[in-house]
């Protein structure tokens, strides 16, 4: 997400007060491949940091009906997305979607 839709998020987050600088300040800060956009999995990591949180902790568990479980984290979840953002980059019907 480039800066205006990112404050535009931190906003609807409760951060009312979020100026264009903190938003590219933000960025700035947690933009870890320097593209100029914060991805997904650079948005949780930050979400991550900002909330206090362990990031391993950081997980859904998914049970099926026979009590198996399965643990998400959040390393699985960025991993998908940026093999979904390679592989479908140039898929036409996903472009206002990509990338996550």
């Amino acid at each position: 997400m480039d800066e205006s839709e990112f404050k535009a998020i931190m906003i609807d987050m409760g951060h009312r007060h979020t100026t264009d600088a903190d938003a590219e300040a933000m960025i700035k800060e947690n933009d870890t491949n320097a593209d100029g956009v914060i991805a997904w999995n650079e948005f949780v990591d930050m979400m991550v940091k900002m909330k206090g949180v362990n990031p391993d902790a950081f997980a859904a568990v998914q049970e099926n009906e026979h009590g198996g479980k399965h643990t998400i984290d959040s390393a699985q979840v960025a991993t998908f997305a940026k093999l979904i953002n390679v592989i479908l980059k140039g898929d036409e019907d996903l472009k206002d979607y990509l990338p996550i």
